[in-house]
């Protein structure tokens, strides 16, 4: 299914070969699909939300999660003080409340997306006014550090819309976040979130690394037996190459095909990931929707054909544990 976007007004050999296989990241938490609770519902701030379908939600954890929930579903768009991040974060130091920023719209469709302010958690929880209904997301986080804005755009059909959140950023880590806000017919919406599991478990066969031992080079292979790179081992200095981390620097860039953008790094035993020269490939991402009996709609995510991407001429960095 090919899906239509519009951008909002604001912007987000011979020898001895060796195979590595891509390893997974044990930091990498459970994922979820999450849902929006409409604002009667927030008002209510039941202690646990169902999604349509029977799908149970992640609920406040500690004392500390569930005060920010209590601030967060008191709100409304039409309550909070909107003014930019800088001015918002400074602000919430300060302990005013009811903060927020806003992050796309699209006046066309009557929908506008917010980003909550939270002196304890100020770049979580997102709010989206679809006409006269409000939807909550309390457990997005979608914004770094950095305050870099999220790429948030909307389909033709005014039934789905598709944000990248860059709140992974970080000096080792760039990974981006790809969630797909769907429209029930009622107006209120749901959400469903690409997680680093899904991701990492259809790159993980992907790539293959190739090198004669005691050599200082090798190739990056793709899954057809294509060449996507050479790569430098240098800067190992002897030390056993473990696998491929594909998971640290992800970038999704929505569009009228949304592409993921992804930085391969090269790591071995006592190192952080070495993200050397030409290691970057692209692939697009293909959104299915399907519905449900119930009237529920679900969002597959299907990363197609990956390339190197062209032109890139990246300096290799590699950073000591």
């Amino acid at each position: 299914m090919e899906i239509e976007m519009k951008k909002g007004r604001l912007r987000a050999a011979r020898g001895f070969w060796l195979a590595i296989c891509i390893l997974g990241l044990a930091a990498i938490g459970a994922g979820w699909a999450v849902k929006g609770v409409s604002y009667v519902m927030a008002q209510k701030l039941q202690s646990s939300d169902t999604a349509d379908g029977g799908e149970s939600e992640p609920i406040a954890t500690d004392d500390a999660d569930l005060r920010f929930r209590e601030r967060f579903y008191a709100l409304s768009p039409d309550s909070l003080e909107v003014t930019d991040a800088e001015t918002a974060e400074k602000a919430a130091s300060e302990e005013r409340k009811g903060l927020g920023i806003l992050l796309a719209e699209f006046p066309q469709d009557d929908i506008s997306v917010y980003g909550y302010v939270d002196a304890e958690k100020p770049w979580q929880g997102v709010m989206i006014r679809c006409g006269d209904n409000v939807s909550y997301f309390p457990d997005i986080v979608y914004l770094s550090e950095s305050r870099e804005m999220p790429e948030i755009y909307a389909d033709s059909s005014n039934s789905l819309i598709i944000a990248s959140f860059h709140a992974g950023a970080g000096e080792e880590k760039k990974r981006d976040t790809l969630y797909a806000f769907l429209k029930s017919p009622a107006g209120t919406m749901t959400c469903q979130e690409f997680t680093a599991e899904d991701f990492l478990g259809q790159m993980e066969n992907r790539f293959s690394l190739s090198y004669q031992p005691g050599e200082n080079s090798g190739k990056l292979v793709g899954q057809d037996g294509r060449l996507i790179g050479e790569v430098d081992l240098s800067w190992a200095d002897g030390a056993a190459i473990t696998g491929l981390n594909v998971i640290n620097r992800v970038r999704f860039i929505p569009g009228s095909t949304v592409w993921a953008e992804v930085e391969i790094g090269i790591t071995a035993e006592g190192r952080a990931p070495y993200y050397g020269e030409n290691l970057v490939v692209t692939a697009p991402v293909e959104l299915n929707s399907q519905s449900y009996g119930n009237g529920t709609k679900k969002v597959s995510f299907l990363i197609g054909e990956v390339r190197e991407k062209a032109g890139e001429n990246q300096s290799g960095e590699g950073l000591e544990e």
